[in-house]
């Protein structure tokens, strides 16, 4: 397996304070951090050489945000990736959006009088599968798109950030690719994360009661109970990748529209 999530916390004396004034501390701001994932041979989240130097190699090389943003978003996707998709469209998962984007191509060019009702209703109803196993990471500059996608005992990581800088450079040192492994082992790696993540944050919150702030403003006794929240809420959204993998989207409605796609731009 070759599938890990990194990350690396902010020294809280190092973490710049919110606000106009720069004197508000809060839970969010000390999951001040690093992340990067390796997936294979690549690296999501890495930015390339040329992006550096473009950027006169200001910052670090990897996603340089609040952690938590990156785990409310892998979270808010547990409650579908642990349903599988029919196999007919994970074969085909590193082809989707080409599909859509042929058929969009087409219906602009049969239907240039009509109402777009039409075809933003069916691609609602097509796309909502993949983008519930899905988010952007619209907070970066060129932030990649990244989806995962079950069949049985078998996962697909998708990650698509393709856009470039002015000069051309790609952002990324991996701006796109598709990792194929294990359920099991996919499940194992992020428990393994979340409870690595929620542990140094047990270190980091207890750093910051202690510390004294002076004219930062911190509520510390909303810290201690919000980080109780937040422990409660990655932890039970992890368990639901433990779920009994069952049929709960329509798929019959899925695959009609899909065939209609795939004649209409034959």
């Amino acid at each position: 397996m070759s599938f890990k999530i990194n990350f690396e916390l902010q020294d809280i004396d190092r973490i710049i304070p919110f606000g106009e004034n720069r004197d508000s501390m809060h839970w969010f701001a000390l999951t001040d951090g690093l992340l990067w994932i390796n997936v294979g041979n690549d690296i999501i989240y890495e930015y390339s050489d040329e992006a550096l130097a473009y950027w006169n190699n200001e910052g670090s090389r990897y996603n340089d945000y609040q952690l938590t943003r990156f785990c409310e978003d892998l979270s808010y996707t547990f409650s579908f990736i642990y349903e599988s998709v029919p196999k007919y469209l994970y074969d085909n998962i590193e082809h989707f959006e080409n599909v859509i984007s042929e058929w969009d191509n087409k219906w602009d060019n049969d239907h240039p009088d009509d109402s777009d009702d039409e075809y933003y209703d069916t691609l609602e109803k097509f796309t909502e599968w993949y983008r519930d196993r899905s988010f952007d990471s619209a907070h970066l500059v060129g932030g990649p798109y990244i989806g995962f996608f079950r069949y049985a005992d078998k996962i697909k990581i998708l990650w698509d950030g393709r856009g470039k800088l002015e000069n051309g450079a790609h952002i990324w040192t991996s701006p796109y690719g598709c990792y194929e492994m294990n359920y099991s082992d996919f499940v194992s790696e992020v428990q393994h994360f979340f409870d690595n993540f929620l542990t140094k944050m047990d270190i980091q919150v207890e750093e910051a009661l202690n510390k004294e702030w002076g004219n930062v403003m911190l509520d510390k006794p909303r810290l201690k109970e919000e980080h109780i929240q937040r422990r409660k809420f990655f932890t039970d959204h992890v368990s639901l990748l433990l779920q009994e993998d069952k049929e709960s989207t329509d798929w019959e409605s899925v695959k009609q529209i899909y065939n209609e796609i795939k004649h209409d731009i034959k």
